[in-house]
């Protein structure tokens, strides 16, 4: 039986090698990329010049400059504003689909100073391949 949790435990233990991605245009996995897409539908919430501070397989912490669409009259014809935030990427997985090996699986950001009207001065979202075409 101890056999066998060492076979198994093996290749999970290989496949860690790697560096752990974060998945950034909605589409591909990056080993600390300096934009992320938020909103990966129209792209009006997306992050910009990020700095990371910590970038560990378990966890990232970094802050850059949110690039927020008022969508005043309407998303097409809106303004952009730039707000300072404050991101964390946490609870890696093994990926199967566009990104081979370890990805974080949860954004989180705070808006520490001013934030965009509407949107949630903390929240955090999912972050996933999207489905693989027929």
């Amino acid at each position: 039986m101890a056999v066998l949790a060492v076979a198994v435990a093996a290749p999970a233990a290989q496949a860690q090698d790697g560096p752990t991605l974060l998945i950034n245009d909605c589409q591909h996995g990056k080993f600390k990329p300096r934009k992320i897409i938020i909103t990966c539908a129209d792209a009006n919430f997306r992050v910009k010049g990020i700095t990371w501070s910590s970038w560990t397989r378990q966890e990232a912490r970094g802050h850059g400059t949110a690039v927020v669409n008022d969508c005043e009259p309407n998303c097409a014809e809106g303004t952009f504003h730039n707000y300072p935030i404050r991101l964390r990427a946490f609870r890696p997985q093994l990926e199967g689909g566009c990104v081979p090996g370890y990805v974080f699986t949860r954004l989180a950001w705070r808006f520490p100073g001013e934030k965009p009207e509407g949107v949630p001065r903390t929240a955090r979202r999912r972050t996933v391949c999207p489905p693989s075409g027929p």
